[in-house]
């Protein structure tokens, strides 16, 4: 089994400038500037994955190309990510195709992603809510959820068995964190966090924003 390297390994690779390591792996971006040239460089990478026997995720969009990659079996970055990121970026430098360079930052900690995490104690329940709120995908570990959309991590949800919802004395929020969500149906929005297991803890003041609660209590908002 290939052991894991570190997300300084992974950029100390030859070929792998494209690629940036987040928590959920390593991923570039690359400019195809149409839906044929995107859908040329998906084949491509799939031609390589299945040589590889290595397969990445791959988001296709009508101008960018997406690819991220990551060894599940080990739950990390592995050489076999190293291989294929350098043959995809190599593929579409041949097709002409230039990647997004990775994000830096020149103070501070370098931070390079930031998700938010909650506390629950049925994470099945969160995992799913938020999922279907954004839209995303749930990858599942024993005691940590992580909420994919578009490839990349947004929310994570934490086994907390202890966990006790936050209180609202006489229905007023405390003070505390939360998520405001701007949508342009509210009453559409309305009715599906509802659905996938919200409650409504505060109508909205002056028409414009509601605040509800997630399936462990977090509060978030509709705006509007």
């Amino acid at each position: 089994m290939t052991g894991i390297i570190s997300p300084q390994e992974f950029h100390e690779a030859d070929g792998v400038e494209d690629w940036q390591v987040r928590p959920s792996g390593a991923s570039a971006r690359f400019h195809t500037g149409s839906f044929a040239v995107g859908l040329e460089l998906v084949d491509t990478i799939g031609a390589l994955a299945d040589a590889a026997d290595h397969h990445p995720d791959v988001d296709l969009r009508y101008t960018d190309v997406t690819v991220r990659v990551v060894s599940h079996d080990v739950g990390g970055l592995t050489d076999r990510d190293v291989m294929l990121a350098r043959q995809v970026s190599a593929a579409a430098r041949a097709m002409g195709v230039e990647a997004e360079p990775p994000s830096s930052v020149d103070d501070g900690l370098d931070i390079r992603f930031q998700v938010v995490a909650f506390d629950a104690a049925d994470l099945d329940a969160e995992s799913t809510f938020w999922a279907g709120v954004l839209g995303g995908t749930v990858e599942a570990e024993d005691d940590w959820h992580m909420v994919m959309v578009d490839g990349e991590p947004r929310i994570g949800v934490q086994l907390a068995p202890d966990h006790v919802p936050p209180d609202w004395p006489d229905g007023q929020p405390p003070q505390q964190m939360h998520l405001d969500l701007w949508v342009p149906d509210i009453a559409a929005a309305h009715e599906t966090v509802l659905g996938l297991g919200a409650r409504l803890l505060q109508e909205d003041t002056g028409d414009t924003f509601r605040v509800y609660a997630d399936p462990a209590g977090h509060p978030f908002c509709l705006c509007w």
